[in-house]
């Protein structure tokens, strides 16, 4: 049967229950090795975590990776950065705030999405998960030319309106949803909107109640997964990369956070 591992970092409370000595011995979770969860059934294929404890991290990751193929035969991590793929992410993301917007009563396929910036990578990424339902796109974005012609290849397409603007005041005029991505400081006016939000990055956070950075996802019994396990599942069975793949096979998410604090269970 065909198997993943995904490689975390062990939290100290997940230390201290897998191995109750380390409560009483300072420092000794620092020469604590990676240790294996639970094996999990995915359909047709086995998954578990590798769990690396605090202390010599690089030597514990090289370590947790041997294990990792030689019992399962791939290995994924986002922490780590180990064939993580940014676009599935983003695609459960975007899936997360089609579910928010819907439950707010503000259906992008009806409504109005933002996305500044919309020339970096989460932007366009966000664009391009966005333009198969969403009614109307406003790319902002000091860097018009740079996104042009991917705008209007989409229209032609897609048929979904889309406009790309610089000014963030007037992009937003009649949003009904936003996905910020951005390092530029004039649009701090989308940030302070109080609109149901997918928030990458700023230089502060969101002041609206609606902004969600991530997720918890589960799958039939197992609970708070990450996105990175239905990524696993999708890498090993050859699926297109995108987070439908995987929620047709039963992953769902769970609830919608911003940071540790759920904003919304589903």
């Amino acid at each position: 049967m065909k198997g993943f591992a995904v490689i975390n970092t062990a939290h100290e409370e997940d230390v201290k229950r897998k191995f109750p000595f380390a409560g009483k011995l300072w420092g000794i979770d620092r020469f604590i090795g990676p240790y294996k969860e639970e094996d999990m059934e995915f359909n047709n294929c086995i998954g578990t975590e590798i769990k690396i404890p605090y202390g010599f991290e690089k030597s514990k990751v090289k370590r947790a990776y041997k294990i990792g193929m030689k019992m399962y035969g791939y290995v994924v991590s986002k922490e780590y950065n180990i064939n993580y793929n940014p676009f599935f992410h983003h695609s459960c993301l975007i899936r997360a705030l089609d579910f928010l917007t819907v439950s707010l009563g503000c259906d992008l396929r009806l409504g109005e999405v933002v996305i500044a910036d919309a020339s970096t990578y989460e932007g366009r990424n966000s664009f391009r998960l966005l333009l198969p339902f969403a009614r109307r796109i406003i790319l902002v974005t000091d860097n018009k030319k740079e996104i042009m012609e991917e705008a209007e290849h989409a229209m032609i397409n897609y048929g979904t309106s889309v406009a790309v603007l610089e000014d963030p005041v007037k992009a937003s005029e009649r949003a009904d949803a936003v996905v910020i991505a951005s390092d530029k400081p004039h649009h701090k006016y989308i940030v302070d909107m109080n609109r149901p939000m997918l928030f990458f990055r700023f230089f502060k956070k969101p002041e609206g109640r609606w902004w969600f950075d991530n997720v918890t996802i589960n799958f039939k019994d197992y609970y708070n997964l990450s996105s990175i396990h239905a990524q696993g599942y999708v890498d090993i069975n050859n699926k297109r990369p995108f987070w439908i793949s995987a929620e047709k096979d039963g992953f769902r998410i769970q609830n919608i956070r911003k940071e540790n604090i759920i904003i919304m269970n589903r």
